[in-house]
């Protein structure tokens, strides 16, 4: 009776969605691999996973709504929180897709792929690229490489466009550390 009354005196002084949060997060073991320095201190997992479990819930409908808000978030010039949500919107959303008729996944991929999504990645300032590096590894940990073929080419793009451009050796090392999470998982 008494660790009930310390729980629920602990749930009623926290804030609802920490407390939603914390339970979606206790229910998953991710990630079963180390970061190897590929995490990002901003990117929450437990936002990433209630975004995914709306779009799993709601279904291919809610990708109108949902898609332009992550982008735009996910853009260049954002700040980092503003970057981090997108980052967690755009995992939960590509992680749910999984779970849509296939038809709807792929439609979800040629928006992002048509929609900025490279150039949002080759934009990200360099303090975001843990965060970016945690998103590429919540979207696509456990699941099956076929479906992220189109992730793999958008990330092999950003890469062969680094090198085409003469960029600097920064933009060559953050694309290659877009595709070190893909790798890993």
């Amino acid at each position: 009776a008494q660790t009930a009354g310390a729980l629920a005196a602990r749930t009623a002084a926290a804030e609802p969605h920490n407390v939603i949060c914390a339970t979606v997060e206790a229910g998953r073991s991710w990630p079963r691999t180390d970061a190897h320095g590929q995490g990002g201190a901003d990117f929450s997992l437990g936002a990433a996973r209630l975004f995914e479990r709306l779009a799993a819930h709601y279904g291919p409908p809610i990708r109108p709504l949902l898609l332009p808000t992550a982008l735009s978030l996910s853009a260049a010039g954002a700040r980092r929180d503003s970057l981090a949500v997108g980052f967690e919107l755009l995992g939960g959303v590509l992680r749910a897709a999984g779970s849509w008729p296939r038809d709807d996944e792929r439609r979800l991929h040629e928006e992002l792929s048509s929609g900025g999504f490279g150039a949002a990645l080759r934009a990200c300032p360099v303090e975001s690229v843990g965060t970016a590096q945690s998103f590429l590894r919540f979207a696509s940990a456990s699941r099956d490489p076929r479906r992220l073929s189109w992730l793999a080419a958008t990330l092999l793009a950003g890469l062969q466009s680094a090198a085409a451009a003469n960029e600097t050796s920064l933009s060559h090392a953050t694309a290659l550390r877009f595709v070190a999470p893909l790798l890993a998982e």
